[in-house]
């Protein structure tokens, strides 16, 4: 009866070891392509925060200044105070 066994592995020992080099070259490959991938990546975000740092200023991922003043006691019942940063349109948003 004929059948057909692709990953039949080899009788001969110079074969096996050929192929056990060929796979390990490989392994080798993958591990390379997928470290210069990610050193890609992390080089593509760190060009794209330092434009990000040079565009919008200095006060990307810092904190808002102090307020000058304590706000005052006398509140008005009822009335929530608190502090707040005017953002500016992104793109069209808010239009």
């Amino acid at each position: 009866m004929l059948y057909f066994r692709p990953l039949a592995i080899p009788r001969n020992p110079l074969l096996r070891l050929a192929l056990a080099a060929l796979g390990i070259a490989l392994m080798f490959f993958v591990l390379m392509f997928g470290l210069v991938i990610g050193a890609v990546l992390l080089g593509l975000g760190a060009v794209a925060w330092l434009v990000r740092q040079f565009t919008h200023g200095a006060t990307v991922g810092r904190p808002a200044p102090a307020p000058a003043s304590a706000p005052s006691p006398a509140a008005a019942p009822g009335v929530i105070e608190g502090e707040y940063v005017v953002l500016r349109k992104r793109d069209g948003a808010g239009e």
